[in-house]
């Protein structure tokens, strides 16, 4: 690309020198310039990247917190069911327990009524059984003495 001679002829005296320079600066300038964009595009691009590169770590992160936190939740609420109905069986056989302990109490209450009984007939049985050998050995006659209160024949 030549200037034309009157383009050349006003301007400085250096600039003439230059001339024959002005294509090939031309063409570094633009190249330097397209490099310069393009590094420039790349380090734009990759801190475009990488910020949704973070952006999405951080969304995935968040993620994660939100399923650990929903996780320990579901946890901590099956630990208080399971909680609740160990305490419910629990109370349920204390219930029974206690009232199988009643049962057992009032069945040996009747026990030892039982056994007192048999004891107190046992010593009047005694007693009857010392009467009529008294009354044998006295020699007197029939009818034997009645039994005492509480004998049961």
């Amino acid at each position: 690309m030549d200037l034309p001679p009157t383009a050349l002829a006003d301007a400085p005296g250096w600039l003439e020198l230059l001339a024959p320079l002005y294509a090939p600066l031309a063409t570094l300038v633009i190249g330097v310039l397209s490099v310069v964009g393009v590094i420039y595009g790349h380090h734009v691009l990759k801190d475009k990247a990488a910020a949704e590169d973070k952006l999405a770590r951080e969304k995935l992160a968040a993620e994660r917190a939100a399923l650990d936190q929903e996780r320990q939740n579901a946890v901590a609420a099956a630990r208080e069911k399971l909680i609740e109905e160990l305490r419910s069986d629990r109370a349920h056989l204390d219930q029974q327990l206690a009232a199988q302990r009643r049962e057992h109490n009032d069945q040996i209450d009747k026990l030892n009524n039982r056994v007192t009984g048999f004891y107190a007939d046992k010593h009047a049985s005694r007693r009857h059984i010392a009467q009529l050998e008294k009354h044998i050995w006295d020699g007197k006659a029939p009818p034997p003495p009645s039994p005492p209160d509480g004998y049961v024949p």
